[in-house]
């Protein structure tokens, strides 16, 4: 199983968690060209996020004893630097699904159903909301606004619907609140989709577009 795929800025090359080291679960990052070819073992993790500036790759993981954090690696696989703990090795507290700010300076993420940002050293951590049920941050191309998923109730009325935020976490509000699930928000990067390559190839539209106010 090869899952949670990301573009390498320049277009070339493809990260991508996948269970073909450990069969249970895709737990292992690997690299590979944009056609395929030239698959590499990276990392131990999950959850790759290629930073815009091209060097390094953010990741969840717990290769190293605690509880799973955020993590970041060279692109050669050097220099693997743990920068949160959540101090929970029972998987309470776990951080995932790193998002770069287009600077790649800053990194945003989620803890236990919370929308934190930190610098890209791990330092000045920061939570932008404090109700459970925050998922999957992303950044606006201007790393002005940030877009997640919230759940919204409990139970069988639960639903996703997808905000909008600035950065320091104001000014958060609902731009889709509608009955079904809406999840995964993706910035559109040019007119019309959703999801590109940053080479300008392989469009792909997936999801309704709905513009940020």
């Amino acid at each position: 199983m090869d899952m949670n795929p990301t573009w390498s800025p320049d277009g070339r090359q493809i990260a991508f968690a996948s269970n073909r080291i450990r069969e249970v679960e895709p737990r292992d990052i690997f690299i590979m060209d944009a056609d395929g070819s030239n698959v590499r073992h990276l990392v131990y993790g999950w959850q790759p996020a290629w930073s815009p500036d091209g060097r390094r790759i953010a990741f969840a993981s717990n290769v190293d004893p605690g509880a799973v954090g955020i993590y970041v690696v060279d692109v050669d696989g050097r220099n693997r630097k743990r920068l949160t703990n959540p101090g929970n090795p029972r998987g309470w507290d776990t951080d995932r699904t790193p998002a770069w700010a287009p600077d790649s300076q800053r990194i945003a993420f989620e803890r236990h159903g919370a929308i934190a940002v930190m610098n890209a050293d791990g330092t000045d951590l920061r939570f932008l909301t404090d109700e459970w049920g925050s998922l999957h941050p992303t950044w606006s191309p201007d790393g002005k606004q940030i877009a997640f998923q919230r759940v919204l109730g409990v139970g069988e009325g639960a639903q996703s619907d997808i905000f909008v935020m600035n950065v320091d976490g104001a000014n958060q509000r609902n731009i889709t609140n509608d009955p079904a699930d809406d999840m995964w928000p993706s910035w559109c990067p040019v007119p019309l989709v959703t999801a590109v390559s940053p080479a300008g190839k392989t469009p792909l539209v997936w999801a309704q577009l709905k513009r940020a106010p």
